[in-house]
């Protein structure tokens, strides 16, 4: 298995725990903050559509 099929598996299984626990981090600056569903949840998909394409890309380079 490849760093980059490895890497495309941890990303899938945090997106996938991130929306159905309906809190994502997001990196920002120098630190990072949690996004919640409940209180924005079209930038909340968003996020979970930008890690699912990230999985993507890492699962599809060899």
């Amino acid at each position: 298995m490849s760093i980059s099929t490895l890497l495309g598996l941890m990303v899938a299984t945090y997106t996938a725990w991130a929306a159905w626990r309906g809190q994502v981090y997001e990196r920002r600056g120098l630190w990072g903050r949690t996004v919640s569903r409940d209180q924005q949840p079209g930038y909340f998909w968003v996020l979970i559509a930008l890690y699912g394409v990230l999985a993507l890309v890492f699962l599809a380079v060899p």
